[in-house]
This record gives C-alpha cells, sequence and structure tokens, in this order.
C-alpha cells in the first residue's frame, strides 16, 4: 500500500473497530418535501423529506447525547456482544460527550434496501469537530432506527488514513471508492506483475494506491467489475 498525499490526521486515535456491517451502496436518492428538525439553540440543523425524519430524529439524539448509555439506544447491533465490546472500549479511551453539529443532510433514502433488514437513511453530517462531512447510514429495526456506529467511527476518526501511515500485520476492512489507475513510482517490489487501484475514504481528503497481484482470482473479478470507464464504485474493501 503506498500512500498518496493525504491531508494532515485529525484527532487519530489508537482504537480499530473490527469489520464494519455491510455497505450501503444500493441506497436511492428520493426527492421529496422537507422538513426541519432544529437543535436546542433553536437554529435549524436539519432539513430532511420528511419519510426520513424519524432516522434524522435518532441520528440527533445519539449526537447530542452526553453519555454512552445515552448513545446505547441508538446503535445498530448494540445486542451483539461483539458489539457492545468495541463500543464500550472505544469510549473506554474516547469522551462520549455531545458532537456538535453543523449541518444534517439526507443523502439516501431507501424504503425497502437489498442489503441489511429495515428501511435505511443516509445523512450527510457536518461537525466543527470535524475537517470533512462524513456520511451516516440508519436502519429501521423493531426498537426504532439504529445508527452504523462501526462505520461511524470509521469516517469519524478517518482510520483508513490511520492504517496506511505505518505496516500491519493483519488487514482491515474500510468503506471506500475504488478505481483503476496507473503507477508509475518504482517503490513497490514486482510491479509488472500487479494491478493499481486508487481508494478513497467518503471524505476524498487522501487517496491510497493499492495493489493486486494479477494472476489471481481477485485481480480478475476486479478487472471484470472495474472498467477503465468506470468512474469509481463503492466497495468494503479488505487491505493490508
Amino acid at each position: 500500500i503506498k500512500r498518496a498525499t493525504p491531508a494532515p490526521a485529525t484527532d487519530p486515535t489508537s482504537t480499530e473497530p473490527a469489520s464494519p456491517p455491510k455497505p450501503v451502496e444500493s441506497l436511492m436518492e428520493v426527492p421529496s418535501a422537507t422538513s426541519t428538525t432544529t437543535l436546542q439553540t433553536g437554529e435549524p440543523a436539519v432539513s430532511v423529506p420528511t419519510e426520513a425524519k424519524p432516522a434524522a430524529d435518532a441520528l440527533l439524539a445519539f449526537l447530542s447525547s452526553n453519555s454512552l448509555d445515552g448513545k446505547r439506544p441508538y446503535i445498530l447491533g448494540i445486542d451483539d456482544p461483539q458489539i457492545t465490546a468495541l463500543v464500550e472500549r472505544y469510549y473506554g479511551q474516547a469522551d462520549p460527550g455531545a458532537i456538535p453539529v453543523t449541518s444534517i443532510s439526507l443523502l439516501r433514502h431507501d424504503p425497502n434496501p437489498e442489503v441489511g433488514g429495515g428501511m435505511q437513511s443516509v445523512f450527510m453530517v457536518a461537525s466543527p469537530d470535524w475537517t470533512y462531512p462524513i456520511p451516516v447510514m440508519l436502519q429501521e429495526t423493531q426498537k426504532g432506527f439504529k445508527l452504523d456506529w462501526i462505520a461511524f467511527i470509521e469516517f469519524k476518526d478517518n482510520m483508513l488514513l490511520k492504517f496506511v501511515q505505518a505496516y500491519r500485520d493483519n488487514p482491515s476492512r474500510f468503506h471506500v471508492s475504488i478505481k483503476r489507475s496507473h503507477y508509475f513510482e518504482r517503490d513497490v517490489p514486482d510491479l509488472e506483475n500487479k494491478d493499481c487501484f486508487i481508494i478513497q475514504p467518503p471524505q476524498e481528503d487522501f487517496e491510497v494506491s493499492v495493489f493486486v497481484p494479477k494472476n489471481t482470482p481477485l485481480a480478475d473479478k476486479l478487472r471484470r467489475d472495474l472498467s477503465w470507464n468506470t468512474q469509481f464504485a463503492y466497495v468494503l474493501a479488505e487491505i493490508q
């Protein structure tokens, strides 16, 4: 892996979440009439279609909570002991306090997603604590809308940037966009027998060159799915 022109990391954390839930690349944009939700300051923070308001309300409840107990009801999969352990380990090192919000807007809404369970909404969330807005997905469950917490932490803490800054013994998974690319540097061994791809996090504040040996099933699949005419695709990629 070779990192290319990244922006400086902001507030890095030593916690590395485990493999995230399935990506939500199948969500569809649905324009609709909007309703407005306000923060306690009275300033509009959210402008979303009416059908996405319950998800937006759950998102605001999670972001405005000042404690782990307050956030816990809004975390997707929190009944899973593995997710619970990750959440408790993370907030054992990080402040679970409220996150200030500049704006929240709907990116995608899907009442019948092909992956996951119930209705899903994806929002772009901007905070003065972050350099760039990040996408946040919520899914409807029997107990209301829940936030994809692992992906949220991945994007908020810019985990991909941290991962590529040093060699790792074990691979990890990240939500990224990917496209084919050429590579002209001479610092990659056996480059002529490898395909190069560019991956980026949703923030698009840096890009990473990754390499796949040509004579492998993965390389064959990527060549079929990603032509040179493909602008990019969204995937859940395992890298090392």
